[in-house]
């Protein structure tokens, strides 16, 4: 996620994943280093906010992680809500809470069938 809130906000909704908060855009070279540095062989999920800066910054970053052959995903996880509207995951948690985990609950699904197909196990999956 783009803010330490919205890690926090993500936990609320499902306290089973774990969520890495970049603070800012401008520190997702420090993101793909750690990953690079650390051999990291899980799966991320980005998911930053769903204004401009987000999008462009999620598709910048993914590109990096792709070319370091770091598995990794944008979540659309809040698109859908509040006609597409909602700025990231603390507005929908504080505006559309049921939304959000109904939206939750499905995408983590989703994430489960993909670790299968990579064989990875369930504690490796990632949402930063």
């Amino acid at each position: 996620t783009e803010s330490i809130i919205n890690s926090l906000s993500l936990e609320t909704v499902c306290p089973d994943i774990k969520t890495v908060a970049l603070n800012g855009v401008t520190n997702t070279k420090r993101l793909v280093s750690l990953c690079s540095d650390y051999n990291f062989k899980g799966l991320l999920i980005l998911a930053l906010d769903n204004d401009p800066v987000g999008k462009t910054t999620s598709e910048l970053l993914k590109q990096e992680l792709d070319d370091l052959k770091i598995n990794c995903t944008i979540n659309t996880l809040i698109n859908s809500i509040g006609d597409g509207k909602c700025n990231d995951i603390n507005e929908a948690l504080t505006e559309h809470k049921e939304k959000l985990k109904s939206n939750m609950k499905y995408f983590t699904e989703q994430y489960q069938y993909i670790l299968d197909k990579m064989n990875l196990r369930s504690d490796e999956l990632e949402i930063g």
